[in-house]
């Protein structure tokens, strides 16, 4: 009877660990939109069940619909290479700086498209990099401020997938971070 105590304890404390691994990453990709969704769907079913009220049951499948799409686009992962560059690492305040984003399709298949983030100091560089064929390569070019001097940091770069209305949302870094020293005149 130990042994059978024992194993169960064991059994349900991986269980636990488990599902809550599980419950970290599905909290991490569900927005505030998509909680309010998901707990508004279930209580449709119910209330409009519960009541006969045909447009709330309409209403919870329409959500459910949506909820299932919104899934769809989490689906899969980007195998792309993403390479940040900053060409040079020092500039005096007011000359020209640029950056470069390269994103590279190595898959044989074609890549859909995706958001791309570039943080530039207190900004954001964003840019929708379109679908990539086998090899494919993307390039987009951007501008740094130098307005002011001291360090202005760069990137990471990160790729943003997302349904259209915004339920989920997930995030993958790619790049690390760089510096500009912008010194004065």
């Amino acid at each position: 009877v130990a042994d059978t105590i024992v194993a169960v304890v064991r059994i349900g404390g991986a269980a636990r660990v488990r599902i809550a691994r599980i419950g970290a990453r599905i909290a991490s990709v569900v927005t505030a939109l998509g909680w309010a969704l998901g707990i508004a769907t279930p209580l449709a079913f119910v209330f409009g069940y519960l009541f006969n009220w045909i447009e709330l049951v309409t209403f919870a499948w329409a959500c459910l619909l949506i909820i299932l799409i919104a899934i769809v686009y989490l689906v899969g992962r980007n195998a792309l290479v993403i390479e940040l560059s900053v060409p040079h690492s020092r500039v005096v305040v007011g000359d020209g700086a640029r950056g470069e984003v390269i994103v590279t399709n190595p898959r044989p298949r074609r890549v859909l498209g995706a958001s791309v983030e570039i943080p530039v100091g207190a900004g954001l560089a964003a840019v929708t990099m379109p679908s990539l064929r086998r090899n494919g390569r993307f390039v987009h070019e951007f501008a740094i401020p130098t307005g002011h001097r001291g360090i202005v940091e760069i990137g990471p770069v990160r790729t943003i997938r997302a349904d259209p209305i915004g339920l989920v949302r997930r995030e993958v870094i790619w790049t690390g971070q760089t510096e500009l020293f912008v010194h004065p005149r």
